[in-house]
């Protein structure tokens, strides 16, 4: 009785892993037939993958599908723009599915090694809109089946430029998970990410540099009002702890929803000062702190091509204070009082104040304040700033990479007060600005700057007599400055800035184009190069 219970055993364990090898080869051909199929019917798009591959122990007891360097390129204005690449996407498909017609049910997707380029263009077109309109009069059924569970991105890459916006985010070796009964109209949605590291811009200004970050949620979602609502405390920016509650919504094709608000549950400086790259990456650990820090916000109202939503960010640093063990000097003194906002979503309305700015490096003291109002039009500004600092001596205060060479002196003492369209666009208003801005002896290279910057000397004068805007007068007596080899000297006087522009001044040197790069961020698929020469004088209105 048991040699046959045995044999039977045998018989049918040989049978399963037949099948597991002949059913792959023998449904290879139906499923690449409607995988090609599905993409054909769906995208406007240069779709392409190197195989398929069917495994039935990957994912057992579902079928798994493979499809292997998968790339998809834009067509029209994102001809030459690859918008996804990835090393395998892996479907666990219902076994049963290959025998009984021609629909395919999904239960979970995997996706390794994805490269996402995410382009807006100047013209405010996108390089994900690829699908192609519904023009059949009668809905088809699709021969996938979406039952998900499961959501996979291992080890994965994001780039988004935004040109029309002037704003980007980068985010490398991205982890993140997802799941849930997608099928519901509401169900959570337990999601883990994880990146090495994010960096975000916005209007040139780097919010995120190089942070890590992880964000474990539950997601309450409403796939009938395409809203999406979580509370949780599980996020982290380097060692920055934050929580936020909110929603974001689907309005429509074009316009999101969302009412989200952040705040840092810690008080503790040192946790806001890992968002400086070089401090965070050099025996952060180690370093001394103290002092107490505040930072909050909110995003809330619908983002499209019109409009922005109402934001607000605040910031207030008192008595911070660093020091790395091993270097002789702390950094110390350091008070910030910022807030940015934004009351209506309107560009213009946009208010940023740093009421208060004061550092010290060692003994000595920087202050800086800065308030600007209408961005776009009037271009409201008060600043000022006031400080010396011996760039050559940062390194007794900060941890610099190895193969990072700083050294000279600034040493400015300046204000300004008014509107900057009145020099911009010489359009009537108030403006006035006075002291002197002084950079000396500079010199500094890095890997990011093959071509150094080197004995560099730049000095700025700002006078005016009377706060009548245009007596403003703004001399730059001899500049010099080398990139590479390459030396520039340029002096130039500005005159009358209110009203019929005076300028007096000659600039001679050379440039390497492909230097230029170190400087700027250029579009995708722009190159520079050549050798810029020049000897020009200048005078008039």
């Amino acid at each position: 009785m048991l040699k046959k219970i045995a044999k039977i055993a045998g018989i049918v364990l040989i049978v399963l892993i037949a099948a597991a090898i002949i059913l792959p080869i023998a449904f290879k051909g139906k499923i690449l037939n409607i995988a090609k199929t599905e993409i054909n019917n769906n995208l406007n798009a240069t779709v392409d993958f190197k195989d398929i591959d069917i495994s039935l122990f990957r994912r057992f007891p579902r079928l798994a599908v493979g499809l292997e360097s998968l790339q998809v390129v834009g067509k029209d204005n994102f001809a030459k723009d690859t918008l996804i690449s990835a090393k395998q996407i892996d479907l666990a498909l219902n076994l049963m599915s290959l025998f009984s017609g021609n629909q395919m049910k999904i239960y979970s997707v995997t996706i390794d090694q994805p490269r996402i380029h995410a382009i807006i263009d100047k013209e405010g077109k996108a390089n994900w809109d690829i699908t192609l309109p519904d023009t059949a009069t009668v809905e088809s059924e699709s021969s996938f089946n979406i039952q998900l569970k499961k959501y996979t991105i291992n080890d994965g890459y994001i780039s988004y430029n935004d040109w029309e916006g002037d704003m980007s985010s980068e985010i490398f070796h991205l982890n993140h998970s997802g799941s849930g009964d997608f099928t519901a109209d509401l169900f959570t949605l337990k999601t883990s990410t994880s990146a090495e590291s994010v960096s975000f811009t916005y209007s040139k200004i780097p919010y995120l540099v190089n942070a890590k970050a992880a964000l474990d949620a539950d997601i309450q979602v409403d796939n009938r009002e395409d809203k999406y609502s979580f509370k949780t405390e599980d996020i982290a920016l380097n060692d920055l702890k934050l929580a936020a509650d909110g929603y974001f919504q689907f309005v429509n094709d074009t316009t999101y929803g969302m009412d989200i608000r952040f705040n840092a549950p810690s008080t503790e400086f040192k946790t806001l000062l890992s968002l400086i790259p070089a401090i965070y990456k050099n025996d952060f650990a180690k370093i001394k702190t103290s002092g107490k820090a505040v930072f909050n916000g909110f995003v809330k109202g619908e983002y499209n091509d019109v409009k922005i939503p109402a934001y607000q960010i605040n910031l207030k640093v008192e008595d911070g204070f660093f020091q790395y063990p091993d270097l002789p000097q702390p950094v110390q003194n350091i008070a910030i009082d910022l807030k940015v906002d934004n009351p209506d979503g309107i560009t213009d309305n946009t208010v940023i104040d740093i009421a208060k700015g004061h550092i010290e490096f060692g003994k000595d003291p920087f202050d800086f304040n800065l308030l600007l109002k209408k961005p776009v039009t009037d271009q409201y500004i008060d600043a000022s700033l006031k400080g010396r600092l011996n760039l050559a001596q940062v390194t007794q205060f900060v941890k610099l990479s190895d193969d990072t060479r700083l050294s000279g002196i600034l040493d400015a003492d300046a204000t300004a007060k008014g509107n900057i369209a009145v020099i911009a666009q010489q359009k009537p208003g108030p403006f006035s600005a006075n002291g002197f801005i002084n950079i000396s002896g500079l010199n500094y290279s890095s890997k990011d700057f093959p071509q150094p910057i080197r004995n560099t000397n730049i000095q700025i004068k700002l006078d005016n007599p009377d706060g009548i805007a245009d007596h403003t007068i703004i001399h730059i007596p001899a500049a010099h400055l080398e990139v590479g080899n390459n030396p520039i000297d340029f002096h130039v006087l500005v005159k009358n800035p209110a009203t019929v522009l005076s300028f007096d001044g000659k600039a001679a040197g050379k440039f390497d184009l492909a230097t230029a790069a170190q400087f700027t961020d250029f579009e995708p698929g722009t190159s520079l190069s050549g050798l810029l020469s020049a000897d020009i004088a200048f005078k008039g209105n």
